[in-house]
């Protein structure tokens, strides 16, 4: 390959690469996305906090990160 034709393809590259990588991080600076938060209150049992995930304020099992996995 002559070296004309090496700098083209090299600039044509460069330029190709550099549209890949900077247009998508301008989109994503566009881009407010949906945020959906759900907040469980909590139990404290004997000093230790328990999320209560079925807001029955009490501690069951399932909610319970002593217990072994088994229970």
């Amino acid at each position: 390959m002559n070296l004309k034709r090496r700098k083209a393809l090299t600039y044509l590259n460069t330029m190709v690469l550099s549209f890949l990588f900077i247009i998508p991080s301008v989109d994503a600076q566009n881009v407010n996305p949906e945020v959906l938060v759900r907040v469980k209150e909590t139990l404290t049992v004997n000093g230790k906090v328990f999320k209560d995930l079925n807001s029955n304020e009490k501690l069951d099992d399932y909610e319970n990160w002593e217990l072994p996995i088994e229970k």
